[in-house]
């Protein structure tokens, strides 16, 4: 093989459904020199046999076992056997948008001299392509110094081997929250980055069920923000740090207010040792308020009161449509059934002729529910606005609706997971 120019590096863990479309990706690329690093973290069902098939065909696979170390060890893994000039990093359920992505970033690197070349981002919601628009670019060009800072999207870039090496940039060993730790970092060492407006990475939301109230889940995602608001103070990025400070409050704050009040005091100490890393007053105190005790309780008090009423009209329907598949609409589905509640339950979305499923039920379209079942009750599930779902369910004739914008848990049928913990 010759000379490596870049090293994807792919941690995988039970993905047989969507590893061949990701590898197919990668291995049809114009770019025709690189290696691609599988690093397979003990996958239970055909995934590695899979892996092992495209390693017969094509000399550039390599596979890497261990066994269930997380994806920011197999990533580190991936780094230190890595023999390219240039690092990309895939989720093993992603793929290439095109077969021209390594060939653009690497030629833009290699041009601009640069230490990271990224673009922007694809969303896949069930084979339905759109742009992920918080994770794209508007043109083409060149951010000096921390002109441009962001956590998110670290699949869409490359990174020059030697300057992650030589600057000591890992991924901390967390099962979650693990790569914006790396990519801030990186994005503040790096002198220069070139981004550009072309879709050069899919992202595939699907069916992923993640344990939160898992005290071990929890600690690293407190764990991934303390190191964000660390990273930030070295650099004295106060607004960059309220960003944070506000996404623990308003992302976390409910599900990590209830576990304070069903843990022996690990959580409570944890969240709120990162007071201390906060530099503006104001946001500091912003922060310690949230965490007062007496706050903690009457938020999640409001909180368990507010997804009784929605059960109690729940309990009331002869069948339920969860109108919106998005992380609101999951959530609902998912305190749904921690109540018990045995009753037909199907995920409705808005766009014409859609079949798949989700959570094991069935997912059609809207325009597709028969509406003449007065006691099916509607479920309109997204955050922000709902005006456009509203009118289009009232316009269909239904008339039994409920609206929940934000995510929803089942707090008062909930059971902590005490069985690992992370520090």
């Amino acid at each position: 093989m010759s000379k490596v120019k870049v090293s994807v590096i792919i941690p995988v863990y039970n993905r047989e459904s969507y590893i061949p479309q990701c590898m197919e990706s990668i291995l049809t690329q114009t770019l025709d020199e690189i290696e691609v690093i599988c690093v397979d973290d003990g996958s239970t069902d055909g995934t590695l046999s899979i892996l092992n098939s495209f390693s017969e065909k094509d000399e550039r696979v390599v596979i890497f076992t261990q066994n269930r170390q997380g994806p920011g060890k197999a990533r580190n893994a991936g780094i230190e056997l890595a023999k390219g000039k240039y690092l990309a990093f895939m989720d093993s359920d992603d793929y290439y948008p095109s077969k021209g992505v390594l060939e653009v970033l690497y030629k833009a690197a290699e041009k601009y001299g640069v230490e990271m070349s990224g673009g922007s981002m694809l969303r896949d919601v069930n084979g339905e392509i759109s742009p992920f628009d918080e994770l794209c670019f508007k043109n083409d060009q060149i951010y000096k110094n921390g002109e441009w800072i962001d956590q998110r999207g670290f699949t869409r870039f490359l990174f020059k081997k030697k300057f992650i090496v030589e600057k000591g940039i890992c991924f901390p060993n967390y099962r979650q929250h693990e790569d914006p730790v790396f990519m801030l970092n990186a994005v503040m060492q790096s002198h220069e980055i070139w981004t550009t407006c072309e879709y050069v990475y899919v992202y595939r939301e699907f069916d992923k069920m993640v344990d939160y109230v898992s005290l071990f889940v929890i600690a690293d995602i407190i764990n991934g923000y303390r190191d964000l608001l660390m990273i930030a103070s070295m650099y004295y990025l106060v607004d960059y740090q309220e960003r944070v400070v506000d996404t623990i409050l308003n992302k976390w704050g409910i599900l990590i207010s209830w576990m304070i009040l069903n843990d022996d005091g690990f959580v409570l100490s944890k969240i709120s040792s990162l007071s201390s890393l906060v530099i503006s007053n104001v946001t500091r105190q912003k922060y310690e308020k949230y965490w007062l005790i007496e706050q903690i309780v009457n938020r999640v008090e409001n909180h368990i009161k507010m997804e009784e009423l929605y059960m109690d009209k729940i309990h009331s329907s002869d069948g339920i449509v969860i109108y919106g598949s998005g992380s609101v609409g999951k959530t609902v589905f998912d305190m749904i059934k921690r109540y018990g509640v045995d009753k037909k339950i199907i995920f409705a979305v808005s766009s014409v002729n859609r079949e798949a499923m989700l959570r094991g039920v069935e997912v059609k379209s809207i325009y597709d529910i028969d509406n003449k079942d007065r006691g099916i009750l509607i479920i309109i599930a997204k955050k922000g606005d709902q005006n456009e779902m509203l009118q289009t369910a009232t316009n269909l004739g239904f008339t039994n609706i409920l609206q929940i914008d934000n995510k929803v848990y089942g707090l008062s049928k909930m059971v902590i997971n005490r069985n690992e913990y992370a520090y």
